[in-house]
């Protein structure tokens, strides 16, 4: 199996305000969106079973709303334009359609990894790490997406990833352990077998089946990574669907995650805060834009 997870911490420096402030020339320009969310209504996707369901109304609606929104060539799509690595399988992914990966031919390296789960219990995961030795407890299948995850992005070599629930999207930064740890000296690794990276079938805590779950850019520095890094902690960030009357959505905080992995996402034991003043370039040329009805209407102009 994968890797324990050793810690998760709260992601504190993702906060709505002050990456708003960050991007707050793109998120000003007009960008016409075509919003499918009453056509998937219409059409019954969702009523959400199993993750072959959640994912269509996922990919119709946010992922397809999120890419639109997102400038020049960066994309948010299925995992497969991403998967340098035919064993290791996210669901879904960001990219850059201008930086191919030498193999396998028209992949595009993974800036951000991502998966889908029904029915999963992500406080009572973080719970479960975080009273610690828990991988001989009963409720270990609890964190498997978490460790899911975390060798995704590790393999990958990014820091960001992030697991789309029927109730919460759960935002993630990889940290890794400082050079001078050795706080995994101790601790056998888990048995491996030749097929690990095989996405197989656990029971969540519902009982419902589930997926068990450099700077520059280079093509060397994409290239996928045999050997699990050293990863001190998960930092999470939870965000409901059922948002009431908040501004922090899923999309945008789906937005900002890939802005930033666009940015930079190579994985290290320290980032700077997000909150501190960059140059980040703005009113960047949207994609796609479309004379839709909607827009024609008055309604189709948006921001993401």
């Amino acid at each position: 199996m994968w890797n324990p997870v050793e810690a998760i911490e709260p992601w504190e420096d993702f906060d709505l305000a002050s990456l708003t402030r960050r991007y707050r020339q793109s998120l000003d320009a007009d960008t016409s969106l075509t919003s499918t969310v009453e056509a998937t209504e219409e059409a019954g996707h969702t009523v959400i079973c199993d993750e072959t369901a959640l994912n269509i109304v996922l990919g119709s609606t946010n992922i397809s709303m999120v890419s639109r929104a997102l400038p020049g060539s960066l994309f948010l799509s299925t995992g497969s334009r991403i998967m340098g690595d035919p064993t290791v399988r996210p669901d879904w992914g960001v990219g850059d359609a201008s930086i191919h990966c030498p193999h396998p031919r028209g992949i595009c390296p993974a800036l951000v990894c991502a998966d889908t789960k029904v029915g999963w219990d992500v406080e009572r995961a973080i719970r479960v790490v975080g009273n610690g030795g828990y991988e001989d407890r009963p409720d270990t299948h609890l964190v498997r997406p978490f460790e899911q995850l975390q060798h995704y992005c590790t393999v990958y070599r990014t820091r960001y990833g992030f697991i789309l629930t029927n109730e919460f999207l759960v935002l993630i930064r990889l940290k890794l352990s400082p050079p001078a740890s050795k706080q995994r000296r101790f601790r056998p690794r888990r048995q491996t077998v030749a097929e690990n990276h095989r996405r197989v079938l656990s029971d969540t805590s519902t009982g419902t089946n589930v997926s068990e779950v450099s700077e520059t850019f280079s093509t060397i520095s994409f290239q996928p990574k045999p050997q699990d890094e050293d990863v001190g902690a998960l930092e999470v960030k939870i965000v409901p669907w059922d948002h009431g009357s908040s501004r922090e959505t899923i999309n945008i905080n789906l937005y900002f995650l890939a802005r930033m992995a666009s940015e930079s996402r190579e994985l290290s034991h320290h980032y700077e805060p997000l909150n501190i003043d960059v140059e980040v370039p703005g009113k960047e040329k949207r994609k796609r834009l479309d004379d839709s009805t909607e827009q024609s209407s008055g309604r189709g102009s948006r921001k993401p």
